[in-house]
């Protein structure tokens, strides 16, 4: 079965949504302050992730969305091995955002190669900004 475009949209908007909650749970849960500091930041921009993707399905004109993801998004930009960890350190913080950060890539890009024209392009353009959020992230790494 294939996804419609309003549904690949809503896919998108609960993938970032998911992301946002999962940090802001990871944040909650650690003592160190700068790794609460980024993961309540990393939060932040996940959640504005998910409203720049609403706004452009509306701009699509695409109806109403659906109000649910059809598939598992929480495979995409949470990783499940970290949901009840209870003292990240900054380190740890990191690779787990660049792990993210790169599977989200790789789902939008996977998005983006099934999709033609302007859709193609918004979701090439998610992908480059996850990858830009990888490369920063990496070089976060190395820095320390």
């Amino acid at each position: 079965m294939s996804t419609t475009l309003a549904q690949a949209v809503r896919n998108a908007i609960e993938v970032e949504k998911a992301a946002a909650e999962f940090y802001s749970r990871l944040a909650a849960a650690t003592h160190d302050r700068q790794a609460r500091g980024f993961l309540e930041e990393i939060a932040r921009q996940e959640q504005e992730h998910a409203r720049c993707i609403e706004d452009f399905g509306r701009r699509l004109d695409l109806g109403e969305l659906p109000t649910r993801p059809d598939l598992n998004i929480e495979i995409v930009e949470t990783s499940p091995e970290w949901q009840y960890h209870d003292n990240i350190s900054m380190t740890e913080a990191l690779q787990v955002a660049l792990d993210n950060e790169n599977n989200a890539a790789m789902y939008y890009e996977a998005l983006a190669s099934s999709g033609e024209g302007e859709i193609r392009e918004f979701f090439e353009s998610l992908t480059r900004t996850e990858e830009e959020h990888a490369r920063r992230l990496g070089a976060m790494i190395a820095a320390q």
